[in-house]
C-alpha cells in the first residue's frame, strides 16, 4: 500500500507515564490507565475486554470485541473492525498486576451492588453496577488526572501511542509493534511514527553519550 502521511501523534514519554500511574494508582480509573498504556488497546477494546479473554496464568490477553457506538446512538459490544485487530498479545507485567488488582476491586465493588449487578458479559472495566464503562467518561476522568499531575495536554488516545514509542525506543521491531497494535498493515505504524523515529534516535545518541561519559569517569 501507498505510503500516507499522518499527523505528529502526541504521547507520554516514560517519566510522564510513571509519574501518571502513580498519581492515579488508587484512582477509580488507575488499573486502566496502566493497562492501556502497557497494552496499546484503544479505547473500545479495554472497554470491551472480558474476562475470558484474559489469562493471567499464560500472561495473554485476547482482543475479541470492542465496545462501539450503536446505531441508536448509544455504545454496545461489537466486533474489531478487521481481522488484524483480533489479536493475542503478551501480557506485560504492568498490566497483568493491574488485571490482578481490577479483580480483587471488581470483586468488592459486585458485593456492594448485591442483586443491581448487571454485568451478564464478564467485563473487566464496568461501572458500580456492572454496566461498561462510557468512553466520554473515561476520557474525561483522564483529562482531569492528567491535569492534577501537571502533564501535558494530550487525549487519552495518547496512552496507545505512548504504548508504541515505549517500544520503538526499546528497539522492538516496527513488525512487531504493528501487529501488537492491531494495525491494519505494517505502513500505517510507520507513517503513524516516522516523524517520532528522528527523535527516539536523538534520546539514544544522548544516552550513549551518558554511559559513555560515565564510563569515562
Amino acid at each position: 500500500p501507498p505510503y500516507v502521511a499522518h499527523r505528529p501523534v502526541s504521547y507520554l514519554n516514560a517519566p510522564d507515564v510513571r509519574r501518571l500511574l502513580d498519581a492515579t494508582a488508587a484512582d477509580e480509573y488507575g488499573n486502566l490507565y496502566a493497562v492501556a498504556v502497557s497494552t496499546g488497546l484503544r479505547l473500545g477494546e479495554l472497554l470491551g475486554l472480558a474476562w475470558p479473554d484474559v489469562d493471567l496464568t499464560t500472561g495473554t490477553l485476547t482482543v475479541r470485541r470492542s465496545l462501539a457506538m450503536a446505531r441508536d446512538g448509544g455504545w454496545a459490544l461489537a466486533q474489531p473492525k478487521s481481522a488484524r485487530s483480533r489479536r493475542t498479545i503478551p501480557l506485560p507485567a504492568l498490566a497483568g498486576d493491574a488485571l490482578k488488582r481490577e479483580r480483587a476491586r471488581q470483586t468488592v465493588t459486585r458485593k456492594a451492588a448485591g442483586d443491581a449487578w448487571q454485568d451478564r458479559d464478564k467485563l473487566v472495566f464496568t461501572d458500580a453496577v456492572g454496566r461498561p464503562m462510557r468512553p466520554e467518561g473515561v476520557s474525561a476522568a483522564f483529562q482531569r488526572a492528567r491535569a492534577a499531575a501537571g502533564l501535558p495536554h494530550v487525549p487519552f488516545h495518547a496512552l496507545r501511542h505512548s504504548a508504541a514509542t515505549l517500544m520503538l525506543a526499546e528497539g522492538v521491531p516496527l513488525a512487531v509493534i504493528s501487529e501488537w497494535l492491531g494495525h491494519s498493515g505494517i505502513a500505517i505504524t510507520a507513517s503513524s511514527y516516522a516523524a517520532i523515529v528522528p527523535e527516539l534516535r536523538r534520546e539514544a545518541a544522548d544516552a550513549m553519550d551518558r554511559a559513555l561519559d560515565r564510563g569515562a569517569s
